[in-house]
C-alpha cells in the first residue's frame, strides 16, 4: 500500500481504475481467477506471489490446497505494473530513459533504413512520418538523417503510441516498456 495513503483511498482509486473487476468478481479470489481477471498468465501470477509483490494465503480443504488472493491486492499489483500511480511527466521520463538505454548501441544519427529496422515499419512509413512532421529529420542531399534524440522523442510521442496500439506491436516495443504504455489492454496476454 506504499502508493496509497489509506486503505479507503486505495479501494476508491482501484475501483475507479478497474470498475468491471470490482463489479463482476468477489473480494477473495483464487490464483486462476486472478490470472483471468488481470489477463496475465498463471505463471506470472505465481511469480508475483513468489517475489512478494502479490500477497496471498494458503488454504487447505482436505487434500486439496489452494491460494487465496484479495481482489484489492491483485488490482493494486496490476495498477503498479501499469504505472498508473505515476503522473504523465514521470511516466514519460521513464519511457525516454528506457528507449535511451535500448538504443545505446545505435549511432547518434540514424538513416531511414535504421529507423525502419528498429521499429519494424517499412521505409515508406518512416518517410511518411518525416513528411508529415511527426519524426524530425535533417535532409542531406536526397537522404534524411534522424538524430537519435529526435527518434527517441518520436518513440515517446502519442502518434507512435497510437500507431503501435492499432495493430500488432512492432520491434521497438518487443520488450515491455515502463509506464502507462505497459499493459494498456488488460485483455492482452503477457508475462510482465
Amino acid at each position: 500500500m506504499k502508493h496509497f495513503q489509506t486503505e479507503e483511498e486505495r479501494r476508491l482509486k482501484l475501483s475507479a481504475a478497474y470498475p468491471e473487476a470490482y463489479e463482476l468478481h468477489p473480494r477473495v479470489i483464487t490464483q486462476r481467477k486472478a490470472a483471468q481477471i488481470s489477463g496475465m498468465h498463471l505463471r506470472t501470477i505465481r511469480n508475483w506471489q513468489a517475489s512478494g509483490e502479490l500477497p496471498f494465503k494458503r488454504r487447505h480443504a482436505g487434500k486439496h490446497r489452494y491460494h487465496v488472493i484479495l481482489l484489492d491486492d491483485l488490482m493494486e499489483c496490476v495498477y503498479i505494473k501499469q504505472g498508473l500511480f505515476m503522473d504523465d511527466g514521470e511516466a514519460l521520463a521513464q519511457l525516454r530513459q528506457f528507449y535511451s538505454e535500448k538504443l545505446t548501441k545505435q549511432s547518434d544519427v540514424l538513416r531511414i533504413d535504421d529507423v525502419s529496422q528498429i521499429t519494424g515499419y517499412s521505409t515508406s512509413a518512416v518517410g511518411k512520418w518525416i513528411n508529415e512532421g511527426y519524426l524530425k529529420a535533417m535532409q542531406h542531399g536526397r537522404r534524411f538523417l534522424i538524430p537519435k534524440p529526435y527518434f527517441i522523442e518520436f518513440l515517446c510521442s502519442s502518434h507512435y503510441k497510437v500507431k503501435t496500439n492499432q495493430g500488432c506491436r512492432k520491434k521497438a516495443d518487443v520488450q515491455s516498456s515502463p509506464g502507462k504504455k505497459q499493459i494498456k489492454n488488460l485483455g492482452e496476454r503477457s508475462s510482465v
